[in-house]
């Protein structure tokens, strides 16, 4: 799967392949054709709110 990946606050994200565990008991996987970056990821790319990076929003 490929993320918009915030390996540093205040920087531009970079696009990267990302491997995510397989789904666990109680758990679906997904697929997401698009998504939209909401005005709360900003302040978080940005470092308002801290978080442990990298992150993606």
């Amino acid at each position: 799967m490929r993320a918009a990946v915030c390996r540093t606050f205040d920087a531009p994200l970079e696009i990267a392949d990302v491997v995510l565990r397989p789904p666990g008991p109680g758990e679906v996987e997904v697929d997401i054709a698009a998504c939209a970056v909401c005005h709360s990821d900003i302040h978080f790319m940005d470092g308002a709110w801290g978080g442990h990076l990298p992150a993606v929003y």
